[in-house]
């Protein structure tokens, strides 16, 4: 027998599966980018808000608002996360009221509210049941219609819990140009 030939053989052999080792390791890294493009994908605006909320409200806070400024568009839906961390001795029925509490024009004058302001506040009043030492994030969505005068109105969220306060009142400001 040719000893060239069997060595030839034998470093085709190793040649050949170490070729089949680096393409297998190229389709699981192909495969791997495939699916994490997939997870983004899937993410839905409320999983985002609630990592938002999460990044902003890390710290031991009983009620956190995310962002406590928005700019609004005519016929765009703006929403804000808020947070609410039930550190009672008991699991409550927490009542969320959001309502519209102050205008100030443009030129820096508080003025009373304009009649038929078209800020809708989704959803204006809420009640939701939270667990013992559990933090639940909820959205509020704010949407201006086309008519609103130019300036900022003040939104007032008030949490109430087991028929009291449970926290002071938080604003938000709402900026239309």
């Amino acid at each position: 027998m040719n000893k060239k030939a069997v060595e030839l053989s034998l470093n085709f052999l190793v040649t050949l599966i170490i070729a089949i080792v680096i393409f297998g390791f190229g389709v699981a890294f192909v495969y791997n980018i495939a699916a994490g493009a997939g997870g983004i994908k899937d993410l839905t605006t409320e999983d985002i808000d609630n990592q938002i909320a999460e990044l902003k409200c890390a710290r031991a806070e009983r009620i956190c608002l995310d962002r406590d400024n928005i700019n609004l568009k005519p016929n765009k839906l703006e929403v804000i996360g808020l947070k609410i961390l039930n550190i009672d001795e008991t699991s409550e029925q927490f009542d969320i009221t959001t309502a519209l509490t102050k205008y100030v024009n443009k030129d820096n004058q508080q003025e009373p509210i304009p009649s038929g302001t078209p800020i809708d506040i989704l959803p204006a009043q809420r009640t939701e049941f939270i667990e013992i030492n559990t933090a639940n994030t909820f959205g509020i969505g704010f949407e201006l219609g086309d008519s609103a005068p130019a300036g900022t109105y003040v939104i007032d969220i008030d949490v109430q819990a087991g028929g009291g306060d449970y926290d002071k009142t938080h604003k938000i400001y709402l900026s239309v140009e």
